[in-house]
């Protein structure tokens, strides 16, 4: 048999084989998988015991049957009776006596393989626990984690969040809303776009890989938005402009080949979008990432 004992629980987790057990007094019949914070397993197996024999004379024990039904059994090496009388008193005996049996429990101790493990990491992450060996695997809830760091880096702007707003009615307003990560308004517009993280199965590296990369993602993301709606006017708007104008005919000369041409586009895609943000008195401060 075998469990596993999550430690920061004080529970373990049983693979109850088939079969009758007793496991910490209580009868369990599997298979089946059953929790407890105690554990003392013992198998049930049953057999029948002779309690006595009744007879027209009175009940007598099993000893007493047997000890009357050899002084009784005279038969010879070849199976003869001596008389009939001495026949005929044995068959009495035999046919006058009722046996009276009691089925009755045998408890076994059973030895239970015991691995230990931990409960949630946090509460995005839980292991996947495998009674026939544990596994390196976690299921993280990347979405929930996901809306933890945004809702966290909003509250410390100061953003509020409304569940339904349309992203024109967040321009130039501390105001976001959305209840899908992939239709957040924000700054305007949606500001995650096409941003959909969902539940993984994942090693403990890989959760931490994954988890930095859409923290600063996300983090980048709001705090980019938020300093192009927001930011100090220190910038000297119109000369940055003409800067991105130029850079935009510059990048309109170039001749991408087919393998990066779609990198390409992006570039002119996240010009665009630069441009018109820039457009009117919004004041621009753009983090180094971008």
């Amino acid at each position: 048999m075998k469990a596993l004992y999550i430690e920061d629980l004080n529970t373990y987790l049983v693979k109850v084989p088939p079969g009758n057990y007793l496991i910490n007094g209580e009868k369990v019949t599997g298979p089946q998988e059953i929790t407890c914070k105690d554990l003392a397993v013992e198998s049930i197996s049953y057999k029948t015991n002779i309690i006595k024999y009744e007879t027209p004379e009175g009940d007598i024990s099993e000893e007493e049957y047997k000890k009357k039904l050899n002084e009784l059994d005279l038969v010879d090496e070849w199976d003869n009776w001596p008389d009939l009388d001495s026949e005929f008193a044995y068959r009495r005996f035999v046919n006058g006596c009722k046996c009276i049996r009691e089925r009755v429990e045998v408890l076994t101790k059973v030895n239970v393989q015991i691995t230990k493990v931990k409960h949630e990491v946090n509460k995005f992450l839980t292991p996947i626990w495998k009674l026939d060996g544990v596994s390196e695997l976690y299921r993280y809830d990347r979405e929930g984690a996901c809306w933890e760091i945004i809702l966290n880096k909003m509250n410390e702007l100061g953003m509020v969040h409304e569940e339904k707003v349309d992203y024109s009615v967040t321009q130039n307003k501390k105001v976001w809303g959305g209840t899908t990560l992939r239709f957040l308004t924000g700054f305007g517009k949606y500001f995650l776009r096409n941003f959909e993280p969902k539940t993984q199965r994942v090693t403990y590296e890989e959760y931490t890989k994954i988890y930095n990369s859409d923290k600063k993602f996300l983090e980048n993301t709001i705090q980019y938005n938020y300093n192009l709606t927001f930011g100090q006017r220190n910038l000297d708007t119109k000369k940055f402009a003409d800067n991105l104008e130029t850079l935009k005919a510059t990048l309109g000369r170039v001749e991408p080949k087919q393998k990066t041409y779609s990198v390409y586009m992006k570039c002119h895609r996240m010009l665009n979008d630069i441009i018109d943000a820039t457009k009117g008195d919004v004041v621009k401060e753009y983090l180094d990432s971008v």
